[in-house]
């Protein structure tokens, strides 16, 4: 077969998905929808119910350029007036396959008109007017003829036709898989992103306080793991509201149950059979490192002897001094006011030293809260961040503990207990809102000064080992990030200056995964080089390899 005969069109979205430019059009073209199967990346596309089908013009298949059709192929699109037109880029750009539906089913053939405006791909000016299979307009979305010039050479992708098995197209970029959707998830708004997974099941939030376990891979396996019960505060008629979180490859549940003050949290994991296991109702926040377990006390008001270690025999002993509060950013003023917020950030060595933020009672009001190092054998607590600093927050990496205060941080050798300044942010209209540390290489975000009105927008700076900064611009308006096996996964919200929703950096500082696609924070999670998300624009569990 020529390879003419084998091109197909495809069509790329313009803009965002609720965004569309008025475009310039001229002539008008008699068109068809495909009569064979197509395959785009191992998903079968449904032309009889799609919004914005392919289409076949003189013998070619065209394709829709919608916003996520293009990114689903490794093509990114934009447009910014009618002078430059439309460009089409080939950055590699991963997405899952979103497909626009509609109600009625489409009709065999339709008109569509010849695109008169600039267009440019990867660079090169494409003169459309002379073009033997130009870019069309159907529906007020620009298609794009899947001619090999333009596949091949242009887009790198690989496609077949067959009788028996039709058009079949692989763009090469790891497209994200879906697993489908989650059966009686709940539209409330405040349960609908209430999804976490550990690798094997997803737990997510149904109507009438259940919630639900499903195999990753096979949603529609769904069954309920666990019954909220109603919160004794207020009507008597509403569930507790529930938190999904997953870590160290366990996914944890919890809420709170009562008033604020007489009420008391809850908290349960899940087995290797998707059920829930009941771990502490009493207000702890736990810490789990391998078969060691401890808990601090998170209630409403902290006191004295707060943190526990499980011991052997399974039974929960106090440890520290009783002039502590444990896991507490917790001030104290000088005319006898005090308050503060529980941390929820510990660290052990596996054999005799635990780390975690505390508060000293018994020193004067001029104590802030600090990274200690508590002795499980002798009970010793020893502060190691300098008394000036007020440290609430850290993180570990490579046998150091890395922390920052005063736009400055600081790595702290668990061996040696030394301190060494890694970075310190210049002045400006910014500070350090977090660090994450993969392989030696932090990563830190900046936010906006509370005494500042920039609109500057948030960054995300990568510090090489040997001290280098970078600007991860891909992650500009990130708004969480955290590190997951051997990579670190960055959440951008969904607005308008984002290209990227979802970003996958590996452990050699090196992008590996970039998407459109908008992902829920705690359903993220990598096993074996695969990254598993909760797509929140098609409202399907995702995967995609990261090698």
């Amino acid at each position: 077969m020529k390879k003419r005969l084998l091109s197909m069109v495809l069509a790329l979205g313009l803009l965002l998905p609720t965004a569309a430019p008025v475009f310039a059009a001229s002539g008008s073209v008699s068109v068809t929808l495909p009569s064979f199967d197509v395959t785009l990346n191992d998903t079968e596309i449904d032309n009889d119910y799609s919004q914005y089908p392919l289409i076949v013009y003189k013998d070619i298949t065209y394709f829709p350029m919608t916003y996520y059709d293009c990114r689903f192929l490794g093509l990114e699109t934009g447009w910014t007036d009618a002078k430059t037109g439309l460009f089409i880029d080939t950055t590699g750009i991963q997405g899952a396959y979103h497909p626009y539906t509609q109600t009625n089913k489409n009709a065999k053939s339709y008109k569509a008109q010849i695109a008169s405006f600039p267009i440019t791909v990867n660079g090169q000016a494409i003169d459309n007017a002379k073009e033997e299979y130009p870019l069309l307009l159907f529906r007020d979305v620009t298609y794009f003829p899947m001619t090999w010039r333009f596949c091949v050479d242009e887009f790198n992708w690989q496609y077949s036709f067959t009788t028996a098995d039709g058009l079949i197209i692989s763009s090469g970029a790891n497209a994200a898989k879906t697993y489908g959707t989650l059966p009686q998830q709940s539209n409330s708004s405040l349960l609908k992103n209430v999804v976490a997974t550990d690798g094997k099941y997803v737990y997510y939030a149904a109507d009438e306080g259940v919630i639900m376990s499903a195999p990753l891979t096979a949603p529609a396996q769904a069954k309920a793991a666990y019954q909220l019960p109603l919160n004794s505060y207020g009507d008597g008629k509403t569930y507790c509201l529930p938190s999904l979180s997953e870590q160290n490859g366990k996914v944890y549940l919890s809420y709170h149950n009562g008033g604020a003050i007489m009420g008391y949290d809850c908290l349960y994991t899940f087995n290797d059979k998707g059920e829930a296991v009941e771990l502490d109702t009493s207000s702890h926040h736990l810490y789990v490192f391998g078969k060691d377990q401890f808990k601090s006390y998170a209630g409403p008001r902290p006191y004295d002897s707060n943190l526990l270690m499980l011991d052997q025999a399974g039974n929960w002993q106090k440890i520290g001094s009783s002039d502590y509060i444990y896991g507490w950013n917790w001030k104290v003023s000088s005319d006898g006011g005090e308050g503060g917020h529980t941390t929820n950030v510990a660290y052990y060595d596996g054999s005799k030293y635990f780390y975690i933020p505390a508060f000293n009672q018994a020193s004067d009001s001029s104590e802030t809260t600090g990274i200690h190092r508590i002795d499980v054998t002798t009970n010793e607590t020893v502060r190691i961040t300098p008394e000036g600093q007020e440290v609430a927050y850290f993180t570990i990496d490579n046998g150091n503990l890395y922390y920052f205060c005063d736009n400055t941080v600081y790595r702290y050798n668990l061996q040696s207990s030394t301190t060494s300044e890694v970075y310190a942010l210049p002045q400006g209209v910014q500070n350090i809102g977090t660090i994450q540390v993969l392989n030696n290489y932090v990563y830190l975000s900046t936010i906006n000064s509370s005494t500042s009105t920039s609109t500057i927008p948030a960054k995300l700076l990568k510090i090489s080992p040997s001290g280098q900064v970078e600007t991860i611009e891909e992650a500009e308006y990130l708004s969480n990030f955290t590190v997951k096996d051997d990579y670190l996964v960055v959440l951008c919200p969904e607005i308008t200056q984002t290209s990227y929703r979802l970003i996958v950096i590996d452990k050699t500082g090196e992008i590996v995964f970039k998407s459109a696609d908008p992902a829920a924070y705690t359903s993220t999670f990598v096993s074996d080089d695969v990254l598993y998300y909760y797509n929140t624009a098609n409202e399907n569990i995702c995967s995609a390899q990261l090698k």
